[in-house]
């Protein structure tokens, strides 16, 4: 993220509500380059994230939802730079993140946590779990001596529903919930002040979901962290998130305070979602709204709006016009021709 390629934001951007911002994304893009079929094919990119523009208040949760290949890991990463994005500008505590240079970054990702989607898979199985959690305690001399940063280890672990006895344990001797446990131990280690959370739940099974939830929501409370909460699933996330962001093909197609999006959505998009949603009540059952098709390919993002071959409402306007986000008042905007 080069200086000369960031943005700045447009007058579509969408305005949060008032809180103080303690990340702040404007016009970001990520594209990744596609080899043509032969050498003389022309060049194509995949738009992973076209255009993201997010405001995350101190203290607060904003969750990003949407089908798989949303673009919704690739908005995360790139707003970590884990990914480098194409364009557009990240704030972070005042700190442009594009700027900042290898070690100034380094020092900035104190701050910022990551908590991945596969909780084996992030873990080194040649590692035991106190030297998983420790690592970035050395990685940024935290501690007084390697008994203080034992012991801050083991409180950790206490923290989030383990013993302090597992740190001599390896990762594979836990189940799947214990182990994103760890995860999350290893990403409050440094003290940060964001988590990501990366589809932190999508991998296990519905009962330990909502343990897992409902220790990042004590955490949240506890510790006053701010979260970017991914995930496809949005009765995962409706008590968890202040406001919840609709990511297709990757571009936001609505945003608002979660309880305004799940009592009044605005776009197809969401109600379809919503309608896919079960409801925790016997007998209770939604009007399921059946999408047409296929997600289209990103490396050839229909015309107009990208959602309108498989939209219900679609007119012919919609495959000449793409729909900026449009606000409806109180923080509820939504990128449709038809609504709004």
């Amino acid at each position: 993220m080069t200086g000369s390629a960031l943005l700045k934001p447009t007058d579509n951007s969408v305005a949060e509500p008032a809180d103080e911002a303690l990340l702040s994304v404007r016009n970001l893009c990520t594209y990744f380059p596609v080899r043509g079929a032969t050498p003389f094919a022309p060049k194509r990119v995949v738009k992973a994230v076209d255009n993201l523009s997010l405001e995350v208040g101190r203290g607060k949760i904003v969750s990003i939802v949407g089908e798989s290949g949303s673009g919704k890991t690739t908005a995360g990463r790139s707003i970590l730079r884990l990914i480098e994005p194409t364009s557009g500008q990240v704030m972070f505590d005042g700190m442009d993140l594009g700027q900042l240079g290898p070690r100034a970054l380094r020092d900035a990702r104190r701050k910022m946590q990551i908590i991945f989607q596969d909780p084996f898979a992030s873990l080194n199985p040649r590692m035991s779990i106190g030297g998983i959690i420790a690592e970035g305690l050395k990685l940024h001399s935290i501690g007084e001596g390697r008994a203080d940063q034992r012991d801050r280890v083991a409180a950790l672990l206490e923290r989030v529903g383990l013993s302090a006895d597992h740190m001599r344990r390896y990762p594979h001797e836990f189940s799947g919930g214990q182990r994103q446990r760890v995860g999350i131990a290893r990403a409050l280690a440094v003290e940060p002040d964001f988590i990501l959370a990366d589809e932190p739940v999508s991998a296990l099974d519905v009962s330990i979901q909502a343990q897992v939830l409902n220790l990042l929501q004590d955490l949240r409370e506890d510790l006053g962290l701010t979260m970017v909460f991914i995930a496809h699933d949005l009765s995962v996330v409706e008590y968890l998130s202040d406001r919840v962001a609709v990511m297709y093909l990757g571009r936001i197609m609505e945003i608002a305070d979660a309880r305004d999006l799940y009592a009044n959505p605005q776009h197809p998009y969401t109600e379809a979602l919503l309608s896919a949603a079960p409801i925790p009540e016997p007998g209770a059952a939604r009007n399921r709204i059946m999408l047409k098709g296929e997600t289209p390919s990103p490396i050839d993002p229909p015309s107009g709006c990208v959602f309108r071959t498989r939209c219900p409402i679609a007119g012919p306007e919609c495959a000449t016009t793409t729909p900026d986000l449009k606000p409806l008042g109180k923080g509820h905007s939504v990128a449709c021709l038809k609504r709004g």
